[in-house]
């Protein structure tokens, strides 16, 4: 969605819930696209890439990420969550083994085109290093907003805790999640501020 926020530093949230994973989650914005850039979700900027300035800012937390000791890195299948992914940590990522793993869970909440994505087979050539197993092959994994409109609350709220339950299946316990504002946002039930672009909070689940 559009940016509702300035750049914050990073803070650390305990999850309110009564079921805890014993796990922390790098909850990451991506980095301005250039339908942030531009103030625009027509259909020309479906599934948007991210523009300079937010490829600047992804290459800006390099360093802060690399000294939280990732384990697992998850990540949206849309362009700009890929692209920031690549250059905040992407190197890193490699250089340790660390799995990165497409999920389409996590992927933003659709209100407008800006957020409807594109087929496996025409993105994941772009980044052929990311673990893609978890979306379809063949079909479209994204929330049909060209006929059903708006993604429903309903529909968002399963994709929440299918996320935590993939979550709780993985061994390990620092996880990078690299995602959208308005699936953070009520990802973590409104605690937190809505992220600026290429903000990050630590996330105790």
């Amino acid at each position: 969605m559009l940016n509702k926020a300035s750049q914050k530093k990073s803070t650390t949230i305990t999850s309110k819930s009564s079921s805890r994973l014993g796990k922390t989650l790098y909850l990451i914005r991506h980095g301005q696209s250039t339908s942030n850039r531009d103030y625009c979700e027509d259909d020309s900027y479906r599934d948007a890439p991210l523009s300079d300035k937010g490829i600047a800012q992804a290459k800006a937390i390099v360093r802060e990420l690399e000294l939280e000791q990732i384990e697992l890195i998850l990540v949206s299948p849309l362009t700009r969550a890929l692209q920031t992914c690549t250059n905040a940590i992407g190197i890193y990522a490699q250089t340790k083994h660390i799995p990165v793993i497409v999920l389409p869970q996590i992927s933003e909440i659709i209100s407008t085109y800006y957020s409807c994505g594109r087929k496996r087979d025409d993105i994941e050539k772009q980044f052929p290093t990311f673990d893609w197993s978890n979306v379809p092959e063949d079909k479209k994994w994204w929330w049909p907003f060209e006929t059903k409109g708006s993604e429903t609350h309903t529909h968002v709220t399963e994709r929440i805790a299918e996320t935590k339950r993939f979550i709780s299946t993985r061994q390990e316990k620092r996880i990078a999640v690299f995602s959208h504002g308005d699936f953070l946002y009520d990802f973590m039930g409104e605690q937190s501020a809505y992220l600026a672009n290429c903000q990050w909070v630590k996330y105790e689940i």
